[in-house]
């Protein structure tokens, strides 16, 4: 047992540098200490089927502890339940030190009604406090039960927590969606562009923030946040300059802003670089769309003088 306080007290040197770079595959490492360390990283980095590779599918005579619980928590971010449940049957009929841990992982994603106090319970334990790879998972569940109590300050201070003190891919992705389901989607968008700005060579990134960007564009646009709006096109047309269809809903922003001319400069820019229009923001998803109706993005036509000759 003593090994295996050792080496989870090691785990958050192990991993305290990771926050979400790609790293070389390589051969599993026979060493447990090695393979958890190695493990760590990559459930850190947020890749959770090469920590998966490296910690082996299936239990073997010279796991010990550390990686029976490292595995534990890669199969249940990998949504993999009956296989983690069958390999936690064991540990729950013991006294190993990672019980409680591991009981607020499934207890949050059952949603079991227990699911907060069980996490609180594992948060106040040596391992629980622990700011390493199974300490953020801990925090992570605690925050997943408390979203499901719909006490939403708490989850998200929670999570804040946790990228502050150590920014990993896990974390990090954790907050993102945290937002993404509640419809922040500010907050997701900065969240998204400061991780962006720390890891400059991860271009993953750029779809990430460019999928939020387009979120809020459309999100502003429907509640009259014309500046806003504005600002969002702009950032997500300088991040991918070939999506000129956004220009559309850039020109809508300055002519909610009272700037027309440049609203028909975009569109003209729109329609030199072949974009189609998109539909209205405020489009029903599935509705066909009318054809006595003006071109989506676009100023109605003018109507016609009663006393034009014409």
């Amino acid at each position: 047992m003593r090994r295996h306080v050792l080496v989870w007290a090691s785990l958050a040197s192990m991993a305290s540098g990771a926050c979400g770079g790609a790293s070389e595959s390589k051969p599993a490492p026979v060493d447990p200490a090695a393979r958890a360390k190695d493990a760590a990283r990559l459930i850190d980095e947020g890749a959770t089927k090469r920590a998966m590779a490296v910690l082996g599918p299936d239990p073997t005579p010279t796991d010990d502890e550390t990686i029976a619980a490292l595995r534990i928590i890669a199969l249940l971010e990998l949504r993999e339940w009956g296989r983690a449940e069958r390999f936690m049957s064991p540990i729950t009929r013991s006294e190993a030190k990672t019980k409680a841990a591991l009981e607020c992982l499934f207890a949050a994603e059952r949603r079991d009604v227990t699911a907060e106090r069980t996490c609180r319970k594992a948060r106040e334990s040596e391992l629980g406090k622990a700011q390493d790879t199974l300490g953020d998972a801990v925090a992570r569940g605690l925050a997943k039960a408390l979203e499901a109590d719909h006490r939403l300050e708490e989850c998200e201070a929670t999570l804040r927590e946790l990228v502050k003190t150590r920014p990993t891919t896990a974390n990090r992705r954790s907050l993102v969606a945290y937002f993404e389901r509640q419809g922040f989607v500010r907050e997701a968008v900065e969240l998204l562009e400061a991780w962006r700005a720390a890891e400059p060579t991860d271009k993953s990134l750029d779809d990430k923030l460019a999928m939020a960007l387009d979120r809020k564009v459309r999100g502003d646009l429907l509640d009259k946040r014309g500046a806003d709006a504005e600002a969002a096109a702009r950032k997500l047309l300088a991040l991918k300059p070939q999506r000129q269809e956004i220009r559309y809903f850039l020109a809508d922003a300055l002519e909610m802003n009272g700037n027309k001319a440049g609203a028909e400069a975009e569109r003209a820019a729109a329609k030199a670089a072949g974009a189609v229009a998109p539909l209205p923001v405020d489009a029903v998803p599935g509705q066909a769309p009318d054809a006595t109706a003006p071109k989506p993005s676009e100023p109605p036509a003018p109507k016609p003088d009663a006393h034009d000759p014409k």
